[in-house]
């Protein structure tokens, strides 16, 4: 799959505070070259509510296409690969633990780009996949040696 205007896709963050997230947007144009492009973010807009566009985004490295729909294996495991809906944007995290307290069924993710911690219902969380090649890949389980130290 080429990445193309007008096409949907999502946009990994280098700002602080953000990097590493994906966020959802549109392409308005691809540079001549086709390494850069200009994104329309969907849930961004500026102080005057006009829609935030950036330009410039490598293609290669921060651009790709909306990943597939697939739901988390039931049941889920520890180690589990993930990404987390949050502030409007996808987080790639680790399952560790469930909340089997709670009513509805609740992951605890770790986020080991900033060493956090956070419980996510089912609904906000998808298997974590890579864009390799132009192909999907399922992420693969992470070891986690002693998930007991990520609590301290």
């Amino acid at each position: 799959m080429e990445l193309r205007e007008g096409m949907k896709v999502e946009v990994c963050s280098s700002e602080d505070g953000y990097g590493g997230a994906w966020f959802q947007g549109f392409i308005l144009a691809v540079t001549k070259d086709g390494q850069r492009c200009k994104i329309q973010y969907d849930k961004f807009v500026t102080d005057d509510g006009k829609p935030l566009v950036e330009e410039e985004v490598p293609l290669q490295s921060h651009v790709r296409p909306i990943p597939p729909f697939r739901q988390l294996p039931h049941p889920c495991s520890v180690g589990d690969a993930v990404e987390a809906y949050d502030t409007d944007c996808w987080w790639r995290g680790v399952i560790i633990k469930l909340l089997s307290n709670s009513e509805d069924e609740v992951w605890v993710v770790y986020f080991p780009d900033s060493c956090t911690l956070k419980d996510y219902p089912r609904s906000d969380l998808r298997p974590a996949q890579e864009w390799i090649r132009r192909k999907w890949i399922l992420t693969p389980q992470v070891l986690l040696l002693n998930p007991f130290t990520l609590l301290l």
